[in-house]
């Protein structure tokens, strides 16, 4: 692909400054760029490599965009505990002012997450447009694009990166069995450690889910392909919308190939 250096000096001196290909999608590494907030915080966006992150190109005086402000905001609300960084960024730069951008978009949408002023530049080096998001993961890399705020879609690649970064490996020998360990500490209070050993000889699909004492889902913490190995991943005592849970009896769950084991503990705060 043909790659260009964007350089250009905006209202206010600031400098954006990024390696970008002319059109950015799945697989892409994302330029950096660099922007002014609305609150004149200047914004770079290798300054969140690490994190999830979601950016938002949108419009200020764009319908459709402002629809689907709110559900971007929710998405913030769920992730941000998470980690996710979200970055609204402005390409509809005639009649752009601070005061228009809030009146129109921030404040009628309930917007809090980062807005970033004359995105125009950047969105041609993503080659985007209005009611285009991109999900990028804690190495810079693209893992969606799609145009239109498909929640399920954008949720899907946020829920992998999460439970992909939140699982950690164990180092020693080879584990000899399938074994789900008794979470510690038990009973807990708002954390804790659930460890688990696969023996498969292949990479298998895995999952470990947290259900309350009606065995009704409460939260998926695992969700990918694993191979064997020690594992242990951490509960935070949030459901999936990322709210406290109350004090009880829960039931974790490993499922990994055709195999399934199911232990309890007891949250009390």
């Amino acid at each position: 692909m043909k790659k260009i250096m964007l350089t250009i000096l905006l209202t206010g001196a600031v400098f954006i400054s990024a390696d970008a290909q002319t059109f950015i999608d799945v697989g892409d590494v994302a330029p950096d760029f660099e922007l002014v907030s609305l609150e004149g915080d200047t914004i770079r966006l290798s300054e969140f490599r690490g994190n999830p992150m979601l950016l938002n190109f949108f419009g200020y005086n764009c319908g459709p965009c402002i629809l689907e402000a709110p559900l971007i905001e929710q998405s913030w609300n769920i992730y941000k505990e998470d980690g996710l960084v979200v970055l609204g960024i402005n390409l509809w730069t005639t009649g752009q002012t601070i005061e228009n951008v809030l009146n129109f978009y921030v404040n009628p949408t309930g917007t809090s997450y980062p807005v970033l002023l004359s995105g125009d530049v950047v969105g041609a080096a993503y080659g985007a447009n209005v009611e285009d998001y991109f999900v990028i993961d804690q190495d810079g890399v693209v893992v969606l694009r799609t145009h239109g705020y498909h929640v399920g879609n954008i949720h899907g690649a946020i829920d992998d990166l999460i439970l992909t970064s939140g699982i950690e490996e164990r180092t020693g020998e080879q584990p000899e069995r399938f074994m789900l360990r008794q979470n510690y500490p038990n009973p807990f209070n708002p954390e804790t450690t659930i460890q688990f050993d696969l023996d498969n000889t292949a990479p298998v699909s895995v999952k470990i889910r947290i259900f309350n004492i009606l065995g009704v889902v409460v939260n998926t913490l695992v969700d990918q392909k694993l191979a064997a190995g020690s594992y242990q991943v951490k509960w935070d005592s949030r459901d999936q919308q990322g709210k406290s849970v109350t004090s009880g009896i829960y039931y974790y769950q490993l499922q990994a190939g055709g195999r399934v084991a199911v232990k309890k503990m007891t949250l009390i705060r």
